[in-house]
This record gives C-alpha cells, sequence and structure tokens, in this order.
C-alpha cells in the first residue's frame, strides 16, 4: 500500500524507530517498527495508535536517546478533537505507555504538520500550524501538559514549515517559514522551562 511521510529516531546504542503513514483499510494509519543497531527488525509493524476511526497521519518522533523510550506523533481524528494533534508515549522495547494524548489545548479548526523534540528527563515539545499561525505546548516525562500552549510567531505573521531541535539542556529551538511580513526563513528560541531565550530573527 501506499507509505508516506517516514521519519526515524535513534537510541545511544544505535538501535532506532521508524515511524510512517500508511494507507490500509481505505483509512490511513500511523505505523512503527523498532531496529536493531545492524538493521534487524526488533518488532513487526505496529499501530501507533490505539484509536482506529477516522485519518492519523504525517507521524514524527523523538527518543530519549539514552533510556530508548520514545514518543510518536501525528495529526488527525482523535479523543477530544476531530482533526488536532495527538501523540502517544512508549517503552524502549516499543510497548505503549498510555494512550492517545491530544496536545493541543485549544482547537482552532484544524491544527497539522506536527514537529517533535525530546528534552532532558523525558520531557519533550511539540509544535504545529493551525490557521495562519505556529504554536507549541510542552509536556512532563509522563505526558502531562507544562505550562500553557504557546504561539511561536506574531501577531500579523503568516507562518507554515515548522521545525525544532533541542540541546542537551533541554532548551529548544524552533525555525519556520514567513509569508506575509519580512519574507523568509525565521528563528525563535527557548529555554527548557518555555521562557524565550531569543526573539525572532
Amino acid at each position: 500500500n501506499d507509505q508516506q511521510w517516514a521519519r526515524v529516531a535513534s537510541a545511544d546504542d544505535g538501535s532506532f524507530v521508524v515511524t510512517w503513514t500508511s494507507n490500509q483499510a481505505a483509512s490511513q494509519d500511523v505505523y512503527f517498527r523498532r531496529f536493531a543497531a545492524d538493521g534487524t527488525a526488533l518488532t513487526g509493524e505496529l499501530l501507533a495508535t490505539n484509536t482506529t476511526s477516522g485519518v492519523q497521519k504525517n507521524s514524527v518522533i523523538a527518543m530519549d536517546s539514552a533510556t530508548g523510550e520514545f514518543v510518536i506523533a501525528w495529526q488527525g481524528e482523535g479523543p477530544g478533537d476531530g482533526d488536532g494533534i495527538f501523540f502517544r508515549r512508549f517503552n524502549a522495547d516499543a510497548t505503549p505507555n498510555g494512550i492517545d494524548n491530544l496536545a493541543n489545548l485549544t482547537d482552532r479548526g484544524v491544527e497539522h504538520d506536527p514537529v517533535i523534540a525530546m528534552q532532558t528527563g523525558g520531557e519533550f515539545v511539540i509544535g504545529w500550524d493551525a490557521g495562519q499561525h505556529i504554536y507549541f505546548q510542552r509536556f512532563n516525562s509522563l505526558g502531562g501538559s507544562q505550562g500553557s500552549e504557546v504561539q511561536i510567531d506574531g501577531g500579523l505573521s503568516t507562518s507554515s514549515g515548522l521545525a525544532v531541535a533541542s540541546d542537551s539542556s533541554g532548551n529548544f529551538t524552533f525555525v519556520y517559514r514567513e509569508e506575509a511580513i519580512l519574507t523568509g526563513i525565521w528563528s525563535r528560541g527557548y529555554n527548557a522551562d518555555g521562557s524565550v531565550r531569543y526573539g525572532h530573527f
């Protein structure tokens, strides 16, 4: 079947997990598979979501490289939002550590194109597009939200193409495309606690 949106994350021991979207049974679903450092498959193809109705697609993944635990996020239908951003946590052996969770605390219509980065101690941050703006939410190691949802770009912006990376201290940086005012690629950095580290440039 049609597979797309493949992403990968790896642990310090070289093992890695691949996630993708696959058209199965006339729908789109998010799958993943775990591999050893030499490429040997350690699992079969596993469904990432426990939601089976509607469409789930465009998955992204982040891993705690020390423990091998990982989080998969995606866009689609799920509990609390018919077109939102969701995530699910997994143990290092690929067994689920909880159920599907809604990442966007505010419903702005259609949330799409998620990005994710692992911070320290299993904490993580998820960003996404909604309307003409881009947002993020931080989560603790148990998947609970930390702080409030944050808009990354300016109020008059029209932004898309979000990407995120974090450092060993848990600080994280977003880059994105500004399409209306001062068009180009812009960046904004945040401290591990979600406070602004530097403004747009």
